[in-house]
C-alpha cells in the first residue's frame, strides 16, 4: 500500500496544518515564524513504525522564486 493522502497528518514547527489530508485551521499570529533558522515538519503517512529524517536548506520566498523561474 502507498502513500493515501486522506490520511496524511502534517505539523510544522509543533502546529498541526494537515489532518487526514485536510486543512488544520489554526491563528496566523501562532503560526509558524518565517524567520527561525529551523523549523522542524513532521510528516506522518500512517504506513507504519518507520521514520526517517532528512535536512534541507533555503526554503524563502526567493529562492523558491528562482527555482520556478526555470525548468530542467
Amino acid at each position: 500500500m502507498g502513500v493515501v493522502e486522506e490520511k496524511l497528518d502534517v505539523w510544522m514547527a509543533g502546529i498541526l496544518t494537515l489532518k487526514n489530508g485536510a486543512p488544520v485551521p489554526f491563528e496566523k499570529e501562532k503560526g509558524v515564524k518565517p524567520q527561525r533558522k529551523e523549523v522542524t515538519i513532521i510528516v506522518d503517512m500512517k504506513l507504519g513504525k518507520a521514520s526517517a529524517v532528512a535536512w534541507g536548506c533555503d526554503l524563502t520566498e526567493n529562492y523558491v522564486k528562482i527555482n520556478a523561474e526555470y525548468t530542467t
